[in-house]
């Protein structure tokens, strides 16, 4: 049996416009949701490097040789071992319900977080365990990067804090260990808290008491306590660790716990060294938040 090209090309070419005309028209309007006013990364984020506005042939040149590249030519060699009809199937069918539509709702939704990779969009969406699972480092750049005796600095914190509970102050007992200082204590007053972007965003105010009373704590917040002030003073910032426990227990209460009316204890633990050095500080210090505060160690 002869089997013309033509035919099938005209075919192909036939469902491929239809399901560019109906099926990409549905994917942009009701699901991506794309929209011709919004700004994209090229110009929000422009840098002349990574960022940069692009010619819309360039892009299409680029994202065209993206999906004909070796991978999604795998499916099709397998197929067509079974005959060429399996395989031409895989190419058209393939391409309108799974390749092309993979490639358009990354790329929308790249844009749509700021230009990020998408393992860095399952990271804000899903949260640190699914950046964790991505970077590696060798054993070189471990030693001269992380943050050594951690793991070992809980297990203290928390036996000494257990021991605590039963005779002492817990705080006290924090800083007995981990060093620092005691921040503040009152009754929280005021949470403001939004999510955005996956961070739990905002701030919360204390009313203080005891030594701290008549005066008022303000902690800014980004998954974790960025800025502590009280009244225009500035008394800690990250990197280094704004802690709020639970007076009386110790037990930490993290940002999405926060609520009215707890009575807590704010502390402030130093930073590593290698967390206060300039090159670090552009990453994990007040600006990096966009904070236009300098860092005072504590």
């Amino acid at each position: 049996m002869t089997v013309r090209a033509m035919p099938l090309m005209l075919g192909a070419l036939a469902v491929l416009t239809v399901a560019y005309r109906y099926y990409s028209a549905f994917l942009a309007a009701r699901v991506a949701a794309l929209d011709d006013a919004r700004t994209t990364p090229a110009h929000s984020n422009y840098d002349g490097q990574n960022f940069h506005p692009t010619n819309r042939w360039v892009l299409f040149g680029h994202h065209f040789a993206a999906i004909s590249g070796a991978g999604p030519l795998i499916g099709p060699v397998l197929a067509i071992q079974f005959g060429y009809m399996p395989g031409l199937i895989w190419l058209v069918v393939g391409v309108c319900l799974a390749g092309a539509v993979q490639d358009m709702m990354v790329l929308a939704a790249s844009v749509r977080r700021g230009g990020q990779s998408l393992a860095g969009i399952a990271r804000v969406e899903m949260g640190g365990a699914a950046g964790l699972a991505m970077p590696y480092l060798r054993g070189e750049e471990l030693k001269r990067t992380g943050i050594w005796h951690t793991m070992s600095l809980a297990k203290r914190l928390g036996k000494r804090v257990l021991e605590a509970r039963r005779k002492d102050d817990p705080a006290e007992a924090v800083l007995e260990v981990a060093g620092g200082k005691r921040l503040f204590g009152g009754k929280i007053v005021d949470v403001e808290r939004r999510t955005t972007g996956g961070f739990a965003r905002g701030k919360l105010t204390i009313l203080g008491h005891g030594p701290f009373a008549n005066r008022q704590m303000e902690i800014a917040f980004q998954n974790e306590n960025l800025v502590a002030s009280i009244g225009e003073g500035v008394v800690a910032t990250v990197p280094d660790l704004i802690c709020i426990l639970e007076e009386g227990t110790g037990e930490p209460i993290t940002t999405e716990v926060l609520r009215y009316g707890l009575r807590v204890v704010v502390l402030g633990l130093p930073a590593d060294e290698k967390l206060r050095t300039e090159q670090a500080l552009e990453v994990v210090g007040p600006r990096a938040f966009g904070y236009e505060l300098p860092y005072r160690p504590l």
